[in-house]
């Protein structure tokens, strides 16, 4: 009995120490990560903030947060249900995992980092967050574009109900046809890039039609010969006379 006690108590401590130094070391490459990308270092030390930390530095929406422990905190609630409970703790396992991959997916892109770089990021978060910390060739990159759903938002899995909308993102690249929607009339109109390059033709049509006929109707204006001064003339004349005579006096 005591040496089962005592075994026990070893594997817990051994695993609480180990658990205590991914936390450390996970926390240290959490700071590295907040200082380049302009945030508060020490918030790398802070539990489940610093999980929104990174989901603000990817710049995707706030539930995400509920997406990565919602089903954890589930998890262990139905794990208590016989039969089907350790079943539906481990989907609910894979869906956080999916969560968290979709923010290391965008956190990533911030960091303009190579395609391979996300699945090892993402597959294996302690590796891809050491060299995204500590190597000087990634840095923060604010002006990167990232989807506010992440990777579900670029493979079309989740679509934006906003003002502009496409709804096939990945098939339409490379295509210059592609579907675009404007407001016309409070109602959207969807319209190509053909169209709106031959709308803008006719425009550019139209303005050298009003352009022609405006100089048509407003000829410029004809300057008129400079007509020489005669009365100048005579004067110089005149004092050209009066020269000459006052030299033959």
């Amino acid at each position: 009995m005591v040496a089962a006690l005592f075994v026990f108590t070893f594997v817990f401590l051994i695993i609480g120490i180990l658990l205590l130094a991914v936390f450390i070391i996970d926390s240290i490459f959490r700071m590295r990560i907040f200082e380049k990308a302009g945030r508060n270092k020490w918030l790398g030390f802070i539990p489940i903030y610093k999980d929104y930390i990174m989901i603000e530095i990817g710049e995707i929406n706030w539930y995400w947060m509920i997406v990565i422990y919602g089903p954890v905190l589930l998890g262990v609630l139905v794990s208590f249900i016989p039969f089907v409970g350790s079943i539906l703790s481990s989907a609910l396992s894979i869906l956080s995992i999916v969560g968290r991959v979709n923010v290391y997916y965008n956190v990533a892109k911030k960091f303009d980092t190579e395609d391979w770089f996300l699945i090892v990021l993402a597959l294996v978060p302690m590796v891809g967050e050491g060299i995204l910390a500590f190597s000087s060739k990634y840095e923060y990159h604010p002006e990167i574009e990232t989807q506010p759903d992440g990777f579900c938002g670029d493979l079309g899995i989740i679509k934006d109900e906003g003002n502009y909308t496409n709804t096939n993102n990945n098939a339409n690249q490379g295509n210059e046809n592609v579907n675009n929607t404007t407001t016309y009339k409070n109602e959207e109109v969807k319209v190509t890039t053909e169209q709106i390059e031959e709308v803008h033709k006719e425009e550019v049509k139209e303005a050298k039609v009003e352009e022609n006929e405006h100089k048509e109707n407003h000829p410029p204006k004809k300057n008129k010969p400079h007509k020489p001064n005669n009365n100048n003339n005579k004067q110089n004349n005149n004092n050209k006379s009066n020269d000459n005579k006052k030299k033959e006096d």
